[in-house]
């Protein structure tokens, strides 16, 4: 796996020069800085999208979770109700 990051850095050096060779050296360098700038931007207002919308929730529409007592029991309050598992290893079973 570590040998591969070699492999990429070398794919991505040939890839740039090509691309370089191909359109020319300056429209290379205003199609980094184009996409470097659209990217930063993009950041930049996504946060600000993000941040408004979580303003615009209404949190004071959310129903709080109370707690139910059971009202036909009333006196067994002090009773505790369990399950019981029972375990069945190869030493239970001889």
């Amino acid at each position: 796996m570590i040998l591969l990051i070699p492999l990429f850095l070398i794919l991505e050096i040939f890839l740039s020069f090509s691309f370089i060779d191909y359109i020319g050296f300056w429209p290379s360098i205003f199609w980094v800085f184009s996409t470097f700038f659209i990217g930063f931007f993009m950041l930049k207002f996504s946060s600000l999208a993000l941040s408004h919308a979580m303003r615009s929730v209404d949190l004071t529409s959310i129903h709080k979770i109370h707690t139910q007592k059971n009202n036909h029991n009333k006196g067994e309050e002090d009773v505790i109700d369990v399950e019981v598992i029972e375990r069945t290893d190869d030493t239970d079973a001889k």
